[in-house]
C-alpha cells in the first residue's frame, strides 16, 4: 500500500489496480460519512459515494495537486451532492422550521465532543472518591449491578 496519497493517486490514474483499491480503502468511509451528514440518509449517501468515485476515476488523470487529495475528493463529493439536489428539484427555499424537522438522527460533531468531555470529567470525579465509594459507583453505574437491599442506610 502506498503511504503517500499523491503517489497513490498517480499510480491509480495510470491503472494500477492495487493503488485503486488502496485509494478506495483510504477515502470511501470518509466520503460516505461526509455525504451522510449532507443527506441524512444511508441509501442516498451510498449512491452518491458511488457516483463520486465514478467521477473521481474520470477526473483522476487531471489531478494537478494544487490541493490535498482529500480536499479534491471531497470537492467532487460535494459537487456530486449539489448536482443530485438540483436534479431532484430540491433547490426551492425552505423555512428554518422545515429544516429543523429534518435533522440527521446521529449526533452533531459538537454534541459528540461535548458528551466525551462530560464523560471525562465525570470519570475523573469518580476517580477522586474514597476507594469504597468509588467501587460502589463503578459496580452500580458502570457494571449495572444493583445495590444490596439496605445498603447505604444507617
Amino acid at each position: 500500500m502506498h503511504s503517500d496519497a499523491r503517489g497513490l493517486a498517480e499510480a491509480a490514474s495510470q491503472g494500477n489496480g492495487d493503488a485503486i483499491a488502496d485509494l478506495i480503502d483510504l477515502f470511501y468511509g470518509k466520503v460516505f460519512a461526509f455525504l451522510k451528514r449532507l443527506t441524512c440518509n444511508d441509501a442516498d449517501a451510498a449512491d452518491l459515494t458511488q457516483r463520486t468515485f465514478a467521477k473521481l476515476w474520470e477526473a483522476l488523470p487531471g489531478f494537478a495537486g494544487r490541493s490535498s487529495l482529500s480536499s479534491w475528493i471531497h470537492s467532487i463529493a460535494y459537487h456530486t451532492y449539489v448536482d443530485w439536489r438540483r436534479s431532484n428539484h430540491r433547490t426551492e427555499p425552505r423555512s428554518p422550521e422545515w429544516w429543523a424537522d429534518r435533522r440527521c438522527a446521529s449526533p452533531a460533531p459538537d454534541e459528540v465532543v461535548l458528551r466525551k468531555d462530560l464523560a471525562a470529567k465525570l470519570y475523573a470525579s469518580v476517580d477522586q472518591l474514597e476507594p469504597e465509594l468509588r467501587e460502589t459507583v463503578h459496580l452500580h453505574y458502570y457494571h449495572q449491578i444493583p445495590a444490596a437491599p439496605g445498603a447505604g442506610r444507617t
